[in-house]
């Protein structure tokens, strides 16, 4: 099991680039990181874990020194976050006086209750991709014969070709008060006959007509939308290709799932 402890509001002081030096410096021994990249990450702003122990009586202690220092502050289990992946995704939807309802995967129905919806948290699911590709290319090279006197008649010309692409994709993550039984929205992959009369012929729009309905019904619930242009960290996968095609793909959706789930236990806490 590995704690993780967290800033999920950061203290006035450390609101300046000044203060967030010196916030560092001092922070910096406490979680075990270097100064500098702890300044780094403060300027990406809350929520960020800046410490991952397996030891739960340290990581209580980190998160008392924290908020003695001003900052919003949690700890929380590791292997507690659900990742995206195993959240549900519906793809239809309807309102009903009680629940957003769906279809689950077998055919199933599915319901969200309105009373069990903690939180609402928009992001941007960020893909990008950079493949590699390598080529050869044999041509007729009148010098190079004359110079082996008819032996090589041809020559080799190598050549490295870089193409990247990137896709973002607006997301809605409805967290369930139990810690477990999520859903994730995605824009693109909605439906969105059950907006009735608002739906209209952008996913964008329709999107936001979707969160504009849903706030409705749980206004009391966390709405935080702070992820849909604050840069999360994207992890790296290496996909096997050809041997002269590589591509390299990066997503920033694990720390998002991360970062979701840490203002939740944030609201849940009251540090945000």
């Amino acid at each position: 099991m590995s704690f993780l402890v967290a800033i999920t509001r950061l203290a006035e002081a450390a609101q300046s680039d000044e203060g967030r030096g010196a916030e560092a410096a001092t922070l910096a021994p406490l979680v075990g990181t270097g100064a500098y990249e702890l300044r780094v990450m403060l300027g990406g702003g809350a929520p960020l874990v800046v410490a991952s122990t397996p030891d739960a009586q340290l990581a209580r202690d980190l998160v008392v020194t924290l908020r003695s220092r001003g900052h919003g502050a949690i700890a929380c289990d590791g292997d507690a976050v659900t990742r995206g992946e195993d959240m549900f995704s519906p793809r239809g939807f309807a309102f009903e006086a009680d629940a957003l309802t769906s279809e689950g995967p077998t055919g199933e129905p599915a319901r969200f209750a309105w009373s069990d919806v903690l939180a609402l948290v928009v992001a941007t699911h960020v893909r990008s991709e950079t493949t590699t590709v390598e080529t050869s290319k044999k041509s007729l090279s009148l010098g190079r014969a004359a110079m082996t006197g008819g032996l090589l008649l041809s020559k080799t010309t190598h050549k490295t070709e870089h193409r990247a692409n990137e896709e973002r994709e607006p997301v809605l993550y409805m967290l369930h008060r139990q810690g477990q039984g999520h859903w994730l929205l995605t824009e693109s992959r909605l439906r969105y006959g059950g907006l009735g009369p608002r739906r209209g012929p952008a996913a964008h729009d329709n999107f936001r007509a979707l969160l504009d309905m849903l706030r409705r019904q749980v206004p009391g619930a966390l709405y935080d939308d702070r992820l849909l242009t604050q840069k999360r960290a994207a992890g790296s996968l290496q996909m096997l290709g050809a041997a002269k095609a590589r591509t390299l793909a990066r997503s920033n959706a694990g720390e998002t799932d991360l970062a979701a789930h840490l203002l939740a236990v944030g609201h849940v806490q009251q540090q945000l």
